[in-house]
């Protein structure tokens, strides 16, 4: 169920930052024992001194355009509450795993979750 929870997480992320039709890229290998699991999207990247805070609860860095016509104090609000990166690493550290956000080359973010292998 944790990783359930990992992977609907990451993988709608990559799916709503991304441009519309737009490629997301899902990897997996076994890397110095463990599983790493990369979904890399085509969407803006994060500011690189804020790769490891959005990990954190109730930090948010998107924003999504407020309708025409939306009025009052919804107005300006974030609608993205910040929880769901955070949920993510709370999830991975829970089975012994981690995880961390690159800004791809080419454009993009990278992110790359590492977990036990099974026996």
């Amino acid at each position: 169920d944790l990783l359930e929870t990992v992977l609907e997480n990451v993988i709608d992320n990559a799916i709503e930052i991304s441009p519309k039709g737009s490629k997301i890229i899902v990897e997996l290998r076994a890397v110095q024992g463990r599983a790493e699991l990369a979904v890399l999207d085509r969407g803006p990247g994060v500011p690189r001194g804020e790769l490891t805070r959005i990990f954190e609860r109730y930090v948010s860095l998107r924003s999504m355009p407020v309708p025409a016509g939306a009025e009052g104090d919804n107005a300006d609000s974030n609608p993205h509450m910040g929880i769901g990166l955070w949920i993510v690493r709370r999830n991975l550290q829970a089975i012994g795993g981690s995880v961390r956000a690159e800004n791809r080359s080419d454009g993009g973010l990278a992110m790359v979750m590492r977990f036990p292998l099974a026996s």
